[in-house]
């Protein structure tokens, strides 16, 4: 009777370990298939929603911008002491075309921000605000965003960089972390 109390034992024993092996392997795969993509959650921002309301502001919650270069761009670069500009942008539809105003390429504005940083660095957007009067024009509370990366002209009068956009949903961006990669305009392959 012990023997075979000790061989159920046994087998629970080994049964809970191979199911808590799955769990580990299924959790390992997730973060495997999550790491591909070019969003990850850092631990330094929280939140569901994408915005905060104070007084007559509305506060756009945080998210962050990475740069990965070529070697030849970084090297070009640090050579150079250039900096990187990040330059976010906001923009909607109005609810009221016939009252909203519109900026010269069509859109309707909603705010924009900009970070200056050196290769390395992370650019992090955590205070833009803006009016509660353009939120409450707006159709859609989902406003869209876009990021342009450009050299920061300390070197060449002219941009420098050929790098990624980012054009999407702010529901889609706030307490994230995005990763553009660049490269030279010229003499990069």
């Amino acid at each position: 009777m012990k023997k075979l109390l000790a061989t159920i034992s046994l087998a629970i024993m080994l049964f809970s370990c191979s199911n808590d092996n799955k769990q580990q392997d299924g959790n390992s795969t997730k973060d495997t298939v999550a790491a591909s993509v070019k969003t990850e959650k850092p631990d330094s921002l929280a939140g569901e929603s994408f915005y905060k309301f104070v007084g007559d502001s509305v506060l756009i919650l945080p998210f962050e911008i990475a740069i990965s270069l070529s070697p030849r761009a970084e090297e070009k670069l640090a050579k150079g002491r250039e900096t990187i500009i990040v330059d976010v942008f906001f923009n909607g539809t109005p609810k009221d075309s016939a009252h909203a105003k519109f900026e010269e390429d069509g859109s309707f504005y909603v705010a924009s921000a900009k970070k200056e940083i050196i290769y390395g660095q992370v650019a992090k957007f955590d205070g833009i605000t803006f009016s509660k009067k353009i939120y409450d024009q707006l159709a859609d509370k989902d406003i869209d965003l876009g990021v342009n990366v450009y050299s920061g002209r300390k070197s060449s009068p002219d941009n420098l960089l050929d790098c990624e956009s980012l054009f999407d949903k702010i529901s889609k961006v706030v307490n994230k972390k995005f990763t553009l990669k660049g490269k030279l305009i010229y003499g990069d392959e």
